[in-house]
């Protein structure tokens, strides 16, 4: 990335990967905020809108910070992009500069936040040995909208083949697993039919765009 410098590599290390997506056009912050102070997080993030995970390129980088969490020169261990900062680049190595300047996000943009747990300096130098204790990032200070305000919708039902009791509904988009109402109290059926139970399909990370619904008696 952009933050190697002086032959440190500003490379990926116990590294985990946010994809974000922009509702509507402003400005786009946030603050990675460690639960240890003197964990040592870097950050890259990479405007992917007209790009894929295969093709990224150095250039795909609109932010990054490398630097070093020496003692007392990130208050709390607290990084991100923000308000205050200036630079849209901080270099491995480098001391303070929390944060990165901010960026001015457009609707319909896609952007991945790499975030890096380099390690925690317990009086030495940070170190894929030296383990970290979670973090939390925060959004909220941004002005443009990174959530999905629209509800999902239904797509399409799918008839079961083998299983005269079920149906599956497609969703326009992923919906979160845990918000299913097991007990379908989140659906009403018309003509005398009666639902037994409700569940995701293939729920990966709590997320899923089919839903399956069991019927007390064939259809």
């Amino acid at each position: 990335t952009p933050c190697s410098s002086w032959g440190v590599p500003a490379a990926e290390q116990n590294s985990m990967w946010l994809k974000v997506y922009v509702q509507t056009t402003g400005s786009l912050v946030f603050k990675i905020i460690p639960n240890v102070a003197s964990d040592d997080i870097d950050f890259a993030v990479l405007n992917i809108t007209n790009t894929t995970c295969s093709t990224l390129l150095p250039t795909d980088v609109v932010r990054c910070n490398s630097n070093s969490n020496w003692p007392g020169t990130n208050p709390n261990g607290t990084v991100g992009v923000w308000y205050s900062g200036t630079s849209n680049f901080l270099v491995a190595s480098s001391a303070g500069n929390s944060f990165c300047a901010p960026i001015i996000a457009f609707a319909g943009e896609v952007y991945l936040l790499m975030i890096n747990n380099w390690g925690n300096y317990g009086g030495e130098l940070p170190g894929i040995n030296n383990p970290v204790s979670g973090f939390t990032v925060d959004f909220s200070g941004s002005t443009a909208v990174l959530f999905d305000e629209t509800n999902p919708t239904f797509v399409k039902t799918m008839e079961s083949c083998s299983n005269t009791q079920q149906l599956t509904l497609q969703m326009s988009e992923l919906i979160q697993c845990s918000s299913i109402a097991p007990n379908a109290s989140d659906f009403t059926v018309s003509g005398g039919a009666t639902i037994a139970s409700v569940t995701g399909q293939n729920c990966i990370s709590n997320s899923t765009d089919k839903i399956t619904i069991n019927f007390t008696a064939p259809l």
